[in-house]
Formats: structure tokens, sequence, C-alpha cells
């Protein structure tokens, strides 16, 4: 696989892309703001909300559309 980093732009910072991934729970993702980072598990803290709500409140089977 070929790295989607383009060499030599000082704009990129020189930050180096890491595979986003198939694992929820080990998300990869750019963050961008003034400064251009990677982090993990954009909505980490939205997705623990709304487990814990399921898991008390909810009764599968869950439909989705």
């Amino acid at each position: 696989m070929k790295n989607p980093t383009a060499r030599g732009r000082q704009l990129l910072q020189n930050v180096t892309w890491k595979i986003a991934g198939s694992n929820a729970s080990a998300l990869n993702y750019l963050n961008i703001d003034s400064d251009l980072k990677m982090s993990l598990n954009p909505f980490n803290k939205a997705m623990t909300f709304y487990d814990k709500i399921y898991q008390d409140y909810g009764e599968p089977p869950y439909d989705t559309y």
C-alpha cells in the first residue's frame, strides 16, 4: 500500500497518515486544526454516551433505516 502523505509540502506539516482501519474501537483520523495531527476515535465520547443509553434503556432488536 502506498503512503498518501505528500512529501515536501510544508502546508501538510510532515504528517504521516495512518490507515483508518475497520475496527470501530481503533479508528485513526486526521484532526485538521491550526496544527494537523493524527488522532484516534473522533466520536468516542458521543458513542460511549449512546452505547450506555442503548444498554440501559434499549429493547433489542433495533431497526435502522
